[in-house]
């Protein structure tokens, strides 16, 4: 509970409240739809007698999520965008503690690169983390955007030099499913969730641990890596369809009908 609100009072409350919620709706449920098979393991693993009642019906990239027929055009956008027209790391969630951005922050501190991490956050942009950057001496090359469009974030992911994930837990990973689709190279967690997404065609670095992703950070300082997984990541992208889980999610619900 602590890596989704720390908040000591409202945080134990919280987990509380959902534990019991979760716990009765995946009892009581006819079947149990997710997003990922290590999610799927994970609630097996609570609810052993839930287990043949899991049904996985991954998330997908919309359409929209391609990598630039005009390259250059699109890092111009980018740049008018941001306001600068140097190399980024891009990092995609909400401003909490299980997406790991604090460790983002002293990763890039400590990776050696010239360039810039932008942060795209839907939840408090900045709040703690522009003190850390600051305290790193790291607060000129890291730029807190508000929420974009989904057309602006495109752009962003089809002009940065990564997207960074570093997320302590995940369910998904669904920046690291775009970035992919968009040809954008990515460094995230060793974690479940994110090497079934990934499937090799991007790059993992220790959960908790700015030395290792810095490391990885400075790999792709190589830009023969770059091309390389901007190769391999729409076609993974293409393993995970909208269409295809939709069909999969119908299926479940005239069973579930008929049950």
């Amino acid at each position: 509970p602590k890596i989704c609100d720390a908040r000591p009072f409202i945080g134990r409350a919280r987990a509380m409240f959902f534990a019991n919620g979760i716990r009765r709706a995946v009892e009581q449920a006819r079947y149990t739809l997710t997003v990922s098979r290590s999610a799927a393991d994970e609630i097996a693993a609570i609810f052993p007698d839930a287990k043949k009642r899991i049904v996985v019906t991954p998330n997908a990239p919309a359409p929209m999520f391609l990598p630039a027929r005009e390259p250059a055009r699109s890092r111009a956008r980018a740049a008018e965008l941001l306001g600068t027209d140097r190399d980024f790391y891009l990092l995609v969630g909400q401003n909490q503690p299980s997406k790991g951005h604090a460790i983002a922050l002293k990763a890039f501190a400590g990776a050696r690169t010239d360039a810039e991490l932008v942060l795209i956050q839907r939840r408090r942009p900045g709040a703690g983390l522009d003190r850390l950057a600051h305290e790193l001496g790291i607060e000129t090359r890291v730029r807190f955007m508000p929420e974009v469009s989904d057309e602006e974030l495109v752009l962003l992911l089809q002009s940065a030099s990564a997207l960074l994930q570093p997320s302590l837990h995940e369910g998904f990973g669904m920046p690291a499913l775009e970035a992919l689709a968009c040809g954008c190279p990515v460094i995230a967690s060793d974690i479940p969730p994110l090497r079934e997404v990934l499937a090799g065609a991007g790059l993992h670095c220790e959960p908790r641990s700015p030395e290792s992703l810095s490391a990885q950070i400075e790999r792709l300082e190589d830009p023969t890596l770059r091309r390389e997984l901007a190769k391999r990541g729409p076609e993974r992208a293409k393993a995970y369809d909208w269409d295809r889980s939709v069909k999969t999610a119908l299926e479940v619900y005239r069973k579930a009908a008929l049950d």
